[in-house]
């Protein structure tokens, strides 16, 4: 079936990312703002303040749930975070807690405009395409994707001191043949991230005392 580019656009779009970040009883911008923020462009998100009432607003049928949230940047505690993540979630308003699309909320209409800051493509955009075009044109989200991925590959967590260089030579290689995902999968098997393993002295086994630990049962 084909999609109307209007609402779908690649990844973000996906109904297992918006399903798996909703609600049984619909959407939820603050989790699906935060996947974007945290995972697509490894942006830091603040901890919750100690003893900050989590408490959903109460349903108000006269409201969409966009409107129902926005005590979190009217309050100064809540909106030092919230802007952050509030505004990238409400790109998928259009999709509701089982990732389907859907047309209003509860026949009130949709806003899926919103604003990307601390990012280097800050701007404003309206529904996830638009989004989904910024996101592909950032630096940082492509740098975040490698990062992930190199941790992949590497079967542990990326380490900025052990791995920045490898993933500065996975990168390069990665721009340099226009994103393909081909030139990213060579590049990774050229780095030292995956071509080396750095031993941590403190987890190697330790000889027994008297012997090099090498001696056979008779020795």
């Amino acid at each position: 079936m084909a999609l109307d580019g209007a609402y779908h656009s690649g990844l973000l779009t996906q109904g297992s990312i918006a399903a798996s970040r909703g609600r049984a009883t619909g959407t939820d911008p603050v989790h699906r703002g935060m996947f974007v923020r945290g995972k697509l462009l490894c942006g830091d998100v603040p901890d919750v303040p100690e003893g900050l009432q989590l408490d959903a607003p109460d349903p108000d049928p006269t409201l969409t749930y966009r409107e129902q949230l926005e005590e979190h940047r009217s309050d100064p505690v809540c909106a030092s975070c919230h802007v952050l993540m509030d505004p990238l979630g409400f790109a998928l308003e259009h999709f509701d807690g089982d990732g389907r699309f859907r047309a209003d909320d509860r026949g009130l209409p949709i806003d899926a405009t919103g604003e990307i800051v601390a990012s280097d493509v800050n701007g404003f955009f309206d529904g996830a395409p638009e989004l989904a075009a910024r996101l592909a044109e950032s630096d940082q989200a492509r740098a975040c994707f490698g990062e992930a991925y190199l941790a992949f590959q590497a079967g542990r967590a990326f380490d900025p001191a052990r791995d920045g260089c490898s993933l500065q030579a996975l990168m390069d290689r990665f721009v340099a043949g226009e994103l393909s995902l081909r030139e990213l999968m060579v590049g990774m098997t050229q780095t030292d991230a995956f071509l080396y393993r750095v031993a941590d002295q403190d987890t190697l086994p330790v000889p027994p005392l008297g012997g090099t630990g090498m001696e056979d049962d008779d020795g």
